[in-house]
C-alpha cells in the first residue's frame, strides 16, 4: 500500500483512505489514493514541510508498513509491552513477509514512527489484529483509533469478514478503545499473557467485530 494520508488525529473519526474532505476551523484531512496525482502531493517530504511551515505539530501521516520497518516495529513494541510479552524481530519479519498480512504506520512530522497496527486474514474470512502499538509519548491523541480504523479497511479489502483480537483484561485503555470501535467481548482466555516469573499468567479478553463490506 503506497497511500499517504495527512491529517490532524484529534479530528480523525470514521475516515477512510479514499476520503478527501476539508473540515471547519481550517483543519484539513488530505488523503491520496493509489491513483492520486503525483503533482499535487508528490512526497512525504512536502507534507512534513507543510506541517512545519504552519506549525502543525499534532499532524501525522499514515502509510502502509513494509519489510524495512521490521526493526522499528520491534523497538516500538518493546517500548509498549514488557520484555517477556513484546514481539521480537523474527516475529515481525514473519508477518511483514506474509502476503495475507496488512499494516498501517503513523509517522510524526519529523518522520519518526509514532505507532503502527498489524493484522492478518486467515481462512474463511477470519482476520486477527496481531498488535496495535502507539508510543507512550503520542498516546491520547486518537492515533490508536485512526490506525485501527484503517487496518480494518485493509483487512476487509483482503477478504476479512470478521476480525478478532486478544487484549489483557487489566488493559483498561485498550479495552475501552476496542469497545468504542465496535468490538464485543466474546470470551475470557485464562493465563493468556505470561508474567515475568512465568508462573500464573494474565487473562485476556477475546473480542471480535463483524466488518461491513462495501460493494
Amino acid at each position: 500500500m503506497n497511500d499517504l494520508i495527512f491529517l490532524r488525529f484529534r479530528d480523525f473519526n470514521n475516515t477512510r483512505l479514499d476520503d478527501i474532505s476539508q473540515l471547519a476551523d481550517n483543519t484539513f484531512r488530505i488523503y491520496t489514493t493509489k491513483n492520486f496525482d503525483p503533482y499535487i502531493f508528490p512526497t512525504l517530504f512536502f507534507l512534513q514541510a507543510f506541517a512545519k511551515i504552519f506549525n502543525m505539530d499534532d499532524f501525522f501521516s499514515l502509510r502502509g508498513g513494509s519489510y524495512k520497518d521490521v526493526g522499528e516495529f520491534a523497538r516500538l513494541d518493546a517500548d509498549c509491552f514488557p520484555r517477556h510479552i513484546a514481539f521480537g524481530v523474527s516475529t515481525f519479519r514473519y508477518y511483514l513477509r506474509d502476503a495475507r498480512s496488512s499494516s498501517v504506520v503513523a509517522v510524526d512530522p519529523s518522520g519518526l514512527i509514532a505507532g503502527f497496527a498489524l493484522g492478518k486474514v486467515y481462512i474463511r474470512g477470519r482476520a486477527n489484529i496481531i498488535t496495535l502499538d502507539v508510543h507512550p509519548d503520542y498516546r491520547r491523541r486518537g492515533i490508536g483509533y485512526g490506525l485501527l480504523q484503517n487496518l480494518e479497511g485493509l483487512l476487509s479489502a483482503s477478504g476479512g469478514a470478521t476480525i478478532g483480537l486478544q487484549v489483557a483484561v487489566d488493559n483498561e485503555a485498550a479495552v475501552c478503545l476496542y469497545r468504542r470501535a465496535g468490538y464485543t467481548i466474546s470470551s475470557v482466555i485464562p493465563d493468556y499473557y505470561p508474567t515475568s516469573d512465568f508462573m500464573r499468567g494474565v487473562d485476556a479478553y477475546y473480542m471480535y467485530k463483524r466488518l461491513l463490506r462495501e460493494d
